[in-house]
């Protein structure tokens, strides 16, 4: 069972390291996003609403394609047809992508007013449209390469994006003054780039034949997910809607500043796993020993969060003082460890969601989202007005809490997996307790600060292999690690 584990693990590696390429900027750009003589705090509030609405668009324009695309992908029935059905898929989302950019073209002002109450933003909006556009187009070549196991392909592709990007972003907003405008289009033209580079590979996996009827079942399986992947995107981003119209676009900034250092674990860790772990669990459906396996994922999954959370929410002021330029987005400290429980428990909720995927029961998915959606906006219009930046906070881990316990009743209901909750919940009370005392250090001297902080994130995994938290044949592996890292030390 491990080696099938240590595969997941080594691949998720290398696609992480593709993964970070488009959500790193964010990070990288910090100082510049901070700097209030670069961008003012209204247009770096701008900014964190226009991106989240990007993520909403891009899980509605793909219709969650790329999903069905893995189910399909290893069907036995369809594997002649994978070339064409690539190329139909490819063909409808760039359709409806030209549509939806055409319809941006005409209503972007009017977007534009009922966001911001300004028309200022409107060739921002339709920028983002177009980003958004690539975006899609290019999840389904990436996804097509997990699925040949191609990672350093994967890794290649997505870190010279991330460079033309990046140094186009820099250039726009520093050399040529052009605002949130400059950011969007660094964007556009370094999706454009990732495209001139696959160009041969997507043409090599296409057979030029629409298969609609495949589509049409597709699209039975997928617009359910799609309903439930929207829901979920809103369930993590109405928040920014919320500060935005009962609050101060200062605290649509300074939440967005917490967001995306919390969100780096989800980036890093989470969404590095699931890109080598997604095309696994269906191939393991009919595995003798998979459900086992599927336990072990959670726990593990579980597990790294839990430690990656630790860890950036211990050194939170250190981050910030590093990355954030104004000091008036400092106020993000404290939300950070909040945020980052949401998105451990939206993690716990993704691994046990598979099982309604393996059975196919996903309408029960795209009814219960949009449910766990509504009851996160009602409770942040309550909470929101009241406690600003922290309620927002709270309101999601709340939802986040209530969306996990709805998902794992259904989902063990229907293909019931034996998971490892006791190992979940004792490395959780572990990092809480030190997360208490790790956040509150706080001596004059950065040296010091950072030793003690060190210290603690070391202990962690320490403790938990002292008490009896790894079973022998994770030990196994472990000591195995170890020992082959040292004789290759001592070479």
């Amino acid at each position: 069972m491990l080696q099938a584990i240590k595969k997941t693990a080594r691949s998720s590696i290398i696609y992480g390291l593709g993964n970070i390429s488009t959500k790193l900027i964010g990070i990288v750009l910090m100082p510049l996003y901070t700097n209030t003589n670069i961008l003012t705090v209204e247009d770096f509030g701008v900014l964190g609403v226009v991106d989240v609405t990007i993520q909403v668009l891009v899980a509605l324009l793909g219709l969650s394609l790329y999903q069905a695309y893995f189910r399909w992908y290893w069907d036995r029935k369809y594997m002649s047809d994978r070339k064409s059905i690539f190329f139909t898929l490819f063909a409808m989302l760039a359709l409806i992508g030209g549509l939806l950019v055409a319809v941006g073209g005409f209503t972007s002002s009017e977007i534009s007013t009922v966001l911001f109450h300004s028309i200022d933003y409107s060739r921002v909006l339709f920028l983002m449209l177009i980003s958004v556009v690539l975006q899609v187009l290019a999840q389904l070549p990436l996804s097509l390469m997990r699925l040949e196991e191609r990672p350093g392909f994967y890794t290649t592709t997505n870190i010279t994006r991330l460079f033309v990007t990046l140094v186009l972003t820099v250039l726009f907003i520093t050399r040529l003054d052009r605002g949130l405008e400059g950011i969007y289009e660094a964007q556009i033209l370094g999706n454009l780039f990732f495209f001139a580079i696959t160009s041969t590979y997507i043409f090599r996996s296409s057979v030029f034949t629409l298969k609609l009827m495949v589509l049409k079942e597709m699209l039975e399986y997928s617009v359910p997910l799609t309903v439930a992947s929207v829901s979920g995107i809103l369930l993590a981003t109405l928040d920014r809607y919320v500060l935005n119209y009962k609050a101060t676009l200062l605290d649509v900034g300074i939440y967005t500043t917490a967001f995306r250092f919390a969100n780096t674990v989800r980036v890093f860790v989470v969404h590095s796993l699931q890109l080598a772990v997604a095309p696994t669990i269906f191939k393991l459906m009919d595995h003798p020993n998979n459900k086992a396996i599927y336990s072990r994922i959670m726990t593990y999954f579980a597990v790294l969060v839990i430690y990656a959370s630790l860890v950036l929410s211990i050194f939170g002021a250190e981050i910030l003082d590093l990355f954030v330029t104004d000091k008036i987005y400092h106020k993000a400290l404290f939300i950070i460890p909040i945020l980052s429980l949401g998105i451990l428990l939206s993690t716990i909720k993704d691994v046990a969601i598979n099982g309604l995927n393996i059975v196919k029961k996903t309408k029960i998915v795209s009814v219960i989202v949009p449910l766990v959606a509504t009851f996160h906006l009602g409770l942040s219009y309550l909470i929101i007005p009241a406690f600003g930046v922290y309620g927002a906070a709270v309101a999601s881990a709340i939802s986040q809490s209530i969306f996990l316990l709805v998902v794992l009743y259904f989902a063990q209901k229907y293909y019931p997996i034996p998971y490892e909750y006791k190992r979940i919940v004792v490395p959780f009370s572990i990092a809480l307790v030190m997360l208490v005392i790790g956040i509150n250090i706080n001596f004059s001297s950065v040296l010091v600060n950072v030793l003690l902080k060190l210290g603690i994130t070391v202990l962690f995994p320490l403790i938990l292999w002292l008490i009896p938290f790894f079973k022998t044949d994770e030990r196994q592996w472990v000591v195995g690690g170890f020992n082959r890292i040292m004789h290759l030390l001592n070479r």
